[in-house]
């Protein structure tokens, strides 16, 4: 069993002795009261504050309670605190972790009487849920995409286009016939501007191909016409109609060309300057229409598809996501994405902040940001793993005698009784659970449930009898593998045996079995979690590249894997508890 720094160990365990039970304060679930053997005076132990599962901001807790008789030893935490002529004590302790199980030890004489109370740090995280996540694709992948553009143009073969619809020239001496169009791979920069984003796709070393021929006397002489570079530029706009349907439109298109290089064979010198004439009337000016039609119908209007939605089920977990809002400004493109956890997304833009490359926590190389607020991992992936922990008792029912195998080598095992119909286990978190978002992505956040109640039994018809029952501080991490895809595994940090059928063993030796056990068990089931954070992209990229069709050109070459999260640092310098940043590379290098 894991050992982690922050959740105190278990050191009641070790008073645990004669009877142990559970008894709870009215309205929680499990404040758990041990007893020992008493003489005279029963001990009385009541916790005023915490209450079970508070969440306690991130000021130190107030531990509050009252004690019967008043000269009984109280201790919290190990340390004994002050108890007041009336019986009544408090005390002040931080919460330093994302959760704390407060021990509250009462002893008079032989007399004990320990309370496990877990809080929380922080604010409910469903309280802060927006209902929506923004994103932003950063100049770094304006850049990659700039490439996929270039890419973009030249597959959908404009230089076949243009090669086919080259002017020529037919005279009484001489006539010039095109031959073919040379140019080294296209070249997109994309600047992105309030409203859309400056585009310049550069043609570069275009050289057309020309035959000069005089066919009266049988002569013909090479001619080719070279352009350094010729520039085609206009303003980019990414857009979303009413049925959420995407597209990128260009518009007001311009189109530069270098003076153009002409190159010829030997001619005689009359008739040389005659075929300049030619060229420049002929092929060089109209040329500039030419490639603005053909290129223009390659980009001037990309159908990209939509609307962009998605929606799944995860293991009884409705996801609904809904692209409510397209935007460009000087920082990129942005997006925001209306978000429904077991409901609808929902509809309309609700003017999140978008963060930018230079916001804090966006990892340098990033070309793209998800802007996320932790309730998403509450209401989504916490609730999905609680259910799957509900699961456990069948999911585990294929692999035969495992539980009652485990049972077998606990201390005390040797004690268990015969099970002819099997053994049972129930895992059940109770109410005290909260997931979080965590700094990096191993973890990308967790799951804590400081009072996970592990029940082990004997199946007697449809009963199950008791034969352990222990509570586990558990943390389920949800890690990033693969660059999107999530994965979990299970740590049990520390716990208390509540019953055991077994006699005369050692209540911690149990625990970390216990515990260890979980771990490994958990592995088995955890597979069936099966999701993959590029699906909030709503499933784009790995597609096949389909010439007849930009968009799949445009898109097959996505790549996404997360680099980096990080609490957002809103853009006057604050921070909003439990928004995070996502940074992505979206393009493969």
């Amino acid at each position: 069993m894991s050992s982690l720094h922050s959740p105190r160990p278990a050191a009641a365990s070790a008073l645990l002795f004669g009877w142990i039970g559970a008894l709870s304060l009215v309205g929680c679930r499990s404040d758990y009261v041990v007893k020992g053997e008493h003489l005279g005076t029963d001990l009385e132990l009541t916790v005023t504050s915490p209450t079970y599962g508070e969440f306690m901001g991130d000021d130190p807790i107030r531990v509050t309670g009252i004690v019967s008789p008043a000269q009984a030893v109280v201790l919290v935490e190990g340390a004994e605190v002050p108890v007041n002529s009336d019986g009544t004590f408090e005390v002040d302790i931080p919460v330093d972790y994302a959760y704390r199980i407060i021990e509250v030890e009462a002893a008079l004489d032989t007399q004990r009487e320990d309370f496990r109370v877990p809080v929380f740090r922080g604010v409910d995280p469903t309280l802060g849920w927006p209902g929506a996540m923004t994103a932003r694709l950063l100049p770094n992948g304006l850049t990659k995409l700039g490439v996929s553009l270039g890419a973009l143009i030249d597959g959908l073969g404009w230089k076949e286009q243009v090669t086919a619809a080259l002017p020529a020239y037919e005279g009484d001496i001489f006539a010039i016939r095109p031959v073919g169009l040379l140019s080294e791979p296209t070249v997109v920069v994309l600047e992105p501007v309030d409203g859309g984003l400056d585009t310049v796709a550069t043609l570069i070393n275009l050289k057309l191909e020309y035959e000069v021929a005089i066919d009266w006397l049988g002569l013909s002489s090479e001619l080719s016409v070279g352009f350094g570079e010729i520039a085609i530029g206009g303003l980019l706009v990414p857009t979303m109609d009413e049925a959420g349907m995407l597209s990128l439109e260009l518009g007001d298109p311009t189109i530069r060309l270098d003076d153009p290089d002409i190159v010829l064979g030997p001619l005689d010198g009359r008739l040389l300057e005659s075929v300049i004439d030619a060229v420049l009337g002929y092929v060089v000016e109209p040329l500039g229409e030419l490639l603005l039609d053909v290129v223009l119908g390659s980009i001037g209007t990309i159908e990209l598809g939509g609307p962009l939605a998605f929606d799944t089920d995860l293991l009884g977990t409705s996801l609904s996501i809904r692209l409510a809002d397209l935007f460009t400004e000087t920082e990129g493109i942005g997006l925001e994405l209306g978000l429904g956890i077991n409901e609808p997304a929902p509809e309309g833009a609700l003017g999140l902040f978008a963060p930018w490359a230079d916001s804090g926590g966006v990892h340098p190389d990033a070309q793209a940001v998800v802007s996320i607020h932790e309730g998403v991992l509450q209401l989504a992936i916490g609730e999905l793993l609680i259910d799957l922990l509900g699961q456990v008792d069948s999911l585990l029912g294929s692999f035969g005698d495992l539980i009652g195998g485990m049972v077998g080598t606990l201390p005390g095992g040797e004690q268990a009784p015969v099970a002819p119909n099997g053994w049972c286990l129930g895992l059940d978190p109770g109410t005290a659970t909260v997931a979080r978002m965590v700094p990096g992505i191993a973890p990308l956040g967790a799951v804590y449930m400081p009072d996970l109640v592990v029940d082990i039994g004997v199946r007697e018809g449809a009963v199950c009898r008791t034969w352990l029952k222990a509570s586990l501080a558990t943390e389920i991490n949800v890690n990033i593998e693969g660059g999107t895809a999530l994965g979990i595994d299970l740590v049990v940090a520390e716990g208390v045996l509540l019953e055991y059928g077994a006699v005369d063993q050692d209540p911690e030796a149990v625990v970390t079995a216990l515990g260890d056990w979980l771990e490994s068990t958990f592995g088995l089931v955890g597979g069936l979690l099966n999701f993959d954070l590029a699906d909030l992209l709503g499933g784009l990229g790995g597609g096949t590249a389909d010439p007849a069709d930009p968009a799949s050109l445009l898109l097959s070459g996505l790549a996404p894997v997360v680099l980096d999260n990080q609490p957002l640092v809103n853009p006057d310098g604050t921070t909003t508890e439990g928004q995070f940043v996502v940074s992505m590379g979206v393009w493969a290098e």
